[in-house]
């Protein structure tokens, strides 16, 4: 199989030169993590939501407003690209082994669309045997809604993770998404005035900024059902044992299947 049957030929861009805040409008208003940078058709960037989590986040830009900074101090300069001709697992293989979550899908020079881990779940909507159980992450690092803020960032930012579970005494309270994570600080950046920033979001919490209406599944739930899900824009899911947070499962997770 090869790219050009799984990748998205209608793609949403910004210029380099866009504004911060208008990217974060684009990726809230679409549903989606990653923005191709064009110039007359030529990729020279990515931007997704964890460039704009990690580097927002920093000391010297917290004190300016979102919409005065560019698409070019966020993106990420000469991305990997694909072409339309190969193999769909040398796609599988880039998102594994580089840890990303878009590639631009160039020809003669030119991009002719992008493919994401969300475009890859259709392959796995014949895994009826297998239970998520076998490829869920247990014991996953989680935080608690009373938490800060920055300390939830910090462990996305560090790890690459794209979720996470929000627990307290063993039940879950909710998650904790990087686009959500990436969302509260472009609107906290927005609202508070910038004299008063460093001390608020030193006391932001986990549990005004989560999603308290968490995705689960039940351990014995089979991958194909959890691939339609993520199919549809999920981030990751909580998977239960005996109705207890026991592990999480990503779109990472189930690209393994296919190795």
């Amino acid at each position: 199989m090869k790219v050009e049957e799984f990748m998205e030929t209608d793609v949403i861009t910004v210029g380099k030169n866009d504004s911060i805040t208008t990217a974060v409008n684009v990726m809230r208003k679409e549903g989606i993590s990653h923005l191709v940078v064009l110039k007359e058709k030529r990729v020279i960037g990515v931007l997704s939501e964890k460039d704009i989590l990690i580097k927002l986040g920093t000391e010297r830009l917290r004190t300016l407003e979102p919409s005065r900074l560019h698409v070019s101090s966020f993106m990420s300069i000469n991305p990997l690209t694909i072409s339309p001709d190969d193999d769909i697992n040398k796609a599988v293989r880039i998102f594994l082994g580089k840890n990303i979550g878009i590639l631009p899908v160039v020809e003669k020079g030119k991009m002719v669309g992008i493919i994401t881990k969300q475009d890859l779940m259709e392959l796995l909507f014949e895994y009826n045997r297998l239970q998520v159980s076998s490829i869920a992450t247990y014991n996953p690092i989680s935080v608690k809604p009373t938490d800060k803020y920055l300390n939830a960032r910090k462990i996305i930012t560090e790890k690459m993770f794209s979720a996470l579970p929000v627990i307290e005494e063993r039940n879950i309270k909710g998650i904790v998404t990087d686009f959500r994570a990436m969302e509260a600080l472009t609107s906290f950046q927005d609202f508070v005035e910038w004299r008063h920033r460093k001390e608020r979001i030193q006391t932001l919490l986990v549990n005004e900024i989560m999603e308290r209406i968490p995705p689960v599944v039940s351990s014995d739930t089979t991958v194909a059902e959890v691939a339609r899900k993520m199919k549809n824009g999920l981030k990751a899911l909580i998977v239960l044992e005996n109705n207890i947070p026991a592990a999480i499962v990503t779109k990472t997770d189930l690209l393994r299947c296919l190795l």
